[in-house]
């Protein structure tokens, strides 16, 4: 869209680059031919840069998402409680966010925390498993599913600590909306974008294994501590006034934008006109043209299907040559 144009193009990365590789169709081919033709690349977390080829990693920025607006009046630090405190969750119900495990974790705690509740907003295809993991829970009646959450700011100033159990993230917002609550937040040491934003020990836990007892040993000392959770989520709030500031991170983006638009006529797309197979970049970018205009309904070009395919046409040639000879 943009070749010919002389419109800069920024490629912003909205997920763990790695992670989004690995498990969806995207490959590293695609992504390269992409990164090829910006004239900047936008990541949201550092640690996203080393996964950049060394030929475009001096066109990379990297600017964090802002953290969502929790109203005063909401906020945890502003809520009453009564006898019962809240563990909170709220995302998809699918693999990658894993509630299934903190149900696990919640069960090896509940004996000991009577006063605890877990309540679980969202949906997603997990919905039904987790139902029937529930019902099977002995704790069951202390484990709620709440469906959609259309008020997030109450949800977040009824809880007392928040959970995301996500195998792999990009940026998650939620999380900056329940630190911005002042609440204690909890997640796997292993999963990118978690961890880089979860300061172990300062906003939040980070549990060392993605496993439902590891989970179960993160939660524990902020289920038994309530100055405690009121210290990291005073940290949490702190860190996101200081450096997820809406005004400041909007700022960037508009110098960004306004740099980006001094390229305009002379992009890096524009030059893919000329001597197309002259240096490694332009290079890529046929390889992308190729990819943007291929038959979607046919395997990508040299991946295992396609190769089989070609070597059965093959042999059906042969064959056909040979019966219409005899």
């Amino acid at each position: 869209v943009c070749m010919g144009s002389g419109i800069p193009f920024i490629c912003s990365e909205r997920c763990s680059p790695v992670e989004y590789i690995t498990r969806t169709g995207w490959n590293h081919a695609g992504r390269n031919a992409v990164l090829s033709g910006a004239d900047c690349i936008h990541e949201l977390l550092p640690v996203y840069l080393d996964s950049l080829p060394a030929w475009c990693q001096n066109k990379a920025v990297v600017i964090p998402n802002v953290a969502p607006e929790i109203s005063p009046s909401h906020s945890a630090a502003a809520q009453t409680h009564g006898d019962t405190n809240i563990l909170l969750y709220l995302a998809r119900f699918d693999e990658q966010k894993r509630p299934d495990l903190l149900i696990d974790a919640f069960d090896l705690l509940a004996s000991d925390f009577p006063q605890w509740d877990l309540h679980l907003y969202g949906h997603g295809p997990k919905e039904q498993a987790l139902s029937a993991q529930i019902a099977k829970s002995p704790h069951k009646t202390k484990i709620l599913l709440q469906g959609l959450c259309t008020d997030t700011t109450r949800a977040y100033a009824k809880a007392d600590i928040f959970c995301l159990p996500s195998t792999f993230e990009g940026f998650p917002n939620v999380l900056l909306e329940a630190m911005n609550a002042s609440l204690p937040v909890v997640g796997f040491r292993d999963c990118e974008g978690v961890r880089d934003v979860v300061r172990n020990g300062t906003t939040g836990c980070l549990a060392d294994s993605i496993s439902a007892a590891s989970l179960a040993q993160a939660l524990r000392p902020l289920m038994n501590d309530a100055t405690l959770r009121h210290r990291m989520g005073q940290a949490g709030q702190k860190e996101c006034r200081e450096r997820y500031d809406a005004n400041a991170i909007h700022e960037r983006w508009e110098k960004l934008f306004y740099s980006m638009a001094q390229r305009k006529g002379h992009t890096v797309m524009d030059s893919f006109f000329d001597e197309p197979f002259a240096s490694k970049a332009r290079l890529s970018a046929v390889a992308r043209r190729e990819w943007l205009f291929r038959n979607f309904g046919d395997p990508l070009p040299w991946s295992s299907t396609w190769l089989w395919q070609r070597i059965a046409c093959f042999f059906r040639n042969i064959k056909a040559d040979i019966a219409n000879k005899y």
